[in-house]
């Protein structure tokens, strides 16, 4: 039984599993440890990449992926990172969607500071009308792209869904600004520090423009879960953040019922 009593049905939207870079003695990054949080929080399912993939390459990443998703089959579903591959070192455009769908990945990544990469239209733009074309979610989190980079991908991409991921919501006016210009453009809940925040947003940009993350393994989602249930919105409006809005950004990949 889960250790949090909650009112609505919770998906979360970015979990990493599996080796990352340096890891602090204790740290979570083992499936089997994180399912266990997974399932003791009482979320219902969970859209994962693999660490391996930001700190090592995407190919690795996606490779190792497929492992750590047969462990819980029930639970897992695969995000696949991407990048330009014009040196042969990465999947054509064309690729990405097939080995997606091949694969029933529910949604699409990319690590470009990590990488190494600028996300240029030059060098991600075929890449951007491959996932919008096939209507698949593009991740990605706020330190790993500028927010001029962020603006000309969803200006040039106005069909292709992009999920900003553990946003600061410290200084909120860059992501009010973007929202009210980008309809295509959605935030997770992984670095709001409080109801309040949670609460202004819904205000200001929209229940229907964001989405639930806990932010595991690098924080507890516990936290998170008590600011949904305890905000003062609605149980319309937080059903549609914990995970109606996750499915209907992944509604090809995620066979799900509220």
């Amino acid at each position: 039984m889960p250790d949090i009593k909650t009112s609505v049905k919770y998906l979360d939207s970015n979990v990493c599993v599996g080796k990352r870079g340096y890891i602090e003695a204790g740290a979570l990054w083992r499936s089997e440890d994180i399912i266990k949080v997974i399932n003791d929080a009482g979320i219902s399912g969970a859209l994962v990449y693999a660490g391996w993939a930001r700190n090592y390459t995407p190919v690795y990443g996606n490779e190792r992926l497929i492992g750590e998703l047969e462990k819980a089959e029930d639970l897992f579903y695969g995000i696949y990172a991407v990048m330009p591959g014009f040196l042969g070192c990465a999947p054509s455009p064309e690729e990405v969607i097939s080995d997606i769908k091949g694969k029933k990945m529910a949604a699409s990544v990319m690590f470009p500071k990590s990488q190494t990469y600028i996300p240029t239209e030059t060098l991600m733009g075929e890449y951007y009308s491959a996932l919008e074309k096939a209507g698949i979610l593009l991740i990605v989190e706020e330190s790993e792209i500028s927010v001029s980079d962020l603006d000309a991908l969803l200006t040039l991409h106005p069909a292709l869904n992009v999920l900003l991921v553990r946003a600061s919501w410290e200084n909120c006016e860059n992501a009010y600004a973007l929202a009210k210009k980008h309809s295509n453009l959605y935030f997770d809940t992984s670095m709001m520090e409080n109801k309040e925040v949670l609460e202004c947003a819904v205000k200001n940009i929209g229940s229907e423009r964001l989405v639930f993350s806990s932010g595991i393994p690098f924080t507890s989602p516990e936290k998170i879960i008590g600011i949904v249930e305890g905000s003062d919105i609605s149980r319309e409006e937080k059903q549609l953040i914990a995970s109606g809005n996750l499915i209907r950004l992944c509604k090809n990949a995620l066979d799900i019922s509220l």
